[in-house]
């Protein structure tokens, strides 16, 4: 798969689509073999070298630039690879789901694309892999629900969809392990700053001599620390020893009322843990 077989297949897939052409329909025009749909849904994603016969021939399909035809001509193997069993199992597959895919309104490039992975990933057990694309379709049928909250989650969800729409299931995994990688990234510097405002907090209130205050801000440390909620009652027990020992030991009031509160708050921890 190079950059010049994205851009040649983008442009074969624009085409249909502006025509309004099936796969079906596309591999009986050019290929003469209208259950070819598999082989026509990898040469619009990239992913098949093609023979300079075949490129010609789809080029004055798409319209293709002369530019990018002489570019692929010039790497071209001499002959296109022959049918396989996989592109064969993958049509089955895929006319066997189709009543199903035209229910959920799934496109055409999804389910091919998606039936041709099933197929590859099952080829002893076709009945198998068929079960397991039903309910792939199922899954991909269901629509995220839009959030008025967060425009850039919305704008990712709607990227994938766009990209498993044209069947590019691969590309669309690919963007949302790396909207979630940056999400992950934002989280963590987003709660080490709120920790820090925590540790301000908690030095403001005692300058305010807010005991109640000191320790909900305390318990929220805690929370925020400690990932392991079962863990949370010792870890305030463990705040509460530091905050009595300076209050016995530097005869600190304001400390002990500290102490006191956060041990009202670990009984309360104690009694919802049970």
């Amino acid at each position: 798969m190079t950059p010049d077989l994205i851009e040649f297949g983008k442009l074969m897939r624009k085409k249909r689509l502006l025509t309004g052409d099936t796969l079906e329909l596309v591999a009986h025009s050019l290929l003469g073999n209208q259950n070819r749909k598999s082989y026509m849904s990898k040469v619009e994603r990239g992913k098949l070298s093609l023979s300079p016969l075949s490129i010609r021939k789809f080029a004055d399909y798409c319209d293709a630039p002369s530019e990018l035809v002489e570019r692929l001509m010039g790497v071209a193997p001499e002959s296109d690879p022959p049918p396989n069993q996989n592109e064969a199992d993958a049509d089955q597959l895929y006319d066997a789901t189709d009543d199903l895919r035209q229910k959920l309104e799934l496109s055409e490039s999804l389910a091919i694309a998606l039936a041709i992975e099933f197929a590859d990933a099952n080829p002893e057990d076709l009945q198998g892999a068929l079960r397991e694309l039903q309910r792939a379709f199922e899954v991909a049928a269901q629509k995220p629900r839009p959030s008025n909250t967060d425009k850039a989650v919305n704008d990712v969800l709607a990227e994938v969809a766009a990209l498993n729409n044209e069947g590019e299931v691969a590309a669309g995994w690919e963007r949302l392990q790396s909207a979630l990688s940056d999400s992950r990234a934002r989280m963590e510097q987003e709660a080490a700053a709120h920790m820090r405002l925590i540790d301000g907090a908690v030095d403001q209130a005692v300058l305010a001599r807010d005991a109640d205050g000191t320790a909900r801000l305390l318990v929220e440390k805690v929370q925020q620390e400690v990932p392991d909620r079962g863990a949370w009652v010792e870890a305030l027990r463990e705040v509460f020893k530091e905050w009595r020992e300076r209050g016995l030991t530097q005869g600190l009031r304001f400390d002990m009322l500290v102490a006191i509160a956060l041990s009202e708050q670990s009984m309360a921890f104690a009694q919802n843990a049970e």
